[in-house]
């Protein structure tokens, strides 16, 4: 006998209905295989990026490192480092705001995942860090 997991159900339930707090924590628990979700990283970046798409910061942040990384899907610099740059940008105080702000920085200061060093670009995202920290 298969028993429903009625947590994981109601989750992507709200998920799928567009709740953005829901579609975070699908994605989350797909990463984690928590509330009865299975470890699925394809699913996760999913759920991220609906999330992502719906304001959540810690889900465009997310996103964008498993794009840069190729967790859940192929390697894509470009939109990583865009999702990336949405959280940094973010209007928000937010942790992550602060942390994609960072990354950006970090990125451009030593050229990593193959991008082209670009001192200005480090030195902005540094700036706006330093604004980002909440």
């Amino acid at each position: 006998m298969h028993l429903v997991n009625h947590k994981m159900k109601d989750i992507l339930k709200k998920a799928r209905e567009g709740n953005a707090k829901a579609q975070l924590k699908a994605a989350l628990n797909y990463i984690w295989g928590s509330d009865g979700f299975p470890i699925n990283k394809k699913q996760a970046r999913i759920w991220y990026k609906k999330a992502a798409s719906n304001g959540k910061l810690e889900a465009a942040f997310n996103l964008g490192t498993m794009q840069l990384n190729g967790e859940g899907g192929k390697t894509d610099l470009t939109q990583g480092i865009e999702w990336l740059k949405k959280a940094g940008n973010s209007k928000k105080k937010h942790i992550y705001s602060e942390a994609a702000s960072k990354l950006l920085s970090e990125i451009y200061a030593h050229g990593y995942y193959g991008i082209e060093k670009d001192k200005r670009k480090a030195d902005y995202w540094k700036e706006i860090s330093k604004k980002n920290v909440g």
